[in-house]
C-alpha cells in the first residue's frame, strides 16, 4: 500500500468513526512504527493531527467538534461511551 493510501483510509476511518459510529473509539496504531521505513508512524502521525485539526474537510471546515485522545486504560474502564453495535460496521 502506498504511503498516500494509508493516509487517506486512515483518515476516511477516522471520519467514519465519528460520523457514521457515533464517536466510536478508533484505534489505529496497530502497525510496527519503523515498518516500510517509517511510512505507517508517519501516516499515523499526519492521521492524529487531521483528528486534532477537527477532520477539515478540502476548504477547512471542521467536521469532528469533539475528538479526545483517551489513554487504552481511559477507554478499558469505560471512563467513554462505547459503540453498541446498532450501526453497520464500514
Amino acid at each position: 500500500m502506498k504511503k498516500q493510501q494509508m493516509e487517506a483510509d486512515y483518515q476516511k476511518a477516522t471520519l467514519a468513526a465519528y460520523e457514521d459510529f457515533d464517536q466510536v473509539p478508533w484505534n489505529m496504531s496497530h502497525h510496527f512504527p519503523l515498518l516500510r521505513d517509517g511510512e505507517y508512524w508517519r501516516a499515523m502521525r499526519k492521521t492524529i493531527d487531521y483528528a486534532a485539526a477537527g477532520c477539515p474537510d478540502a476548504k477547512g471546515a471542521r467536521r469532528c467538534q469533539e475528538v479526545e485522545f483517551p489513554s487504552f486504560r481511559e477507554l478499558s474502564e469505560n471512563k467513554l461511551p462505547r459503540w453498541d453495535g446498532t450501526a453497520a460496521m464500514p
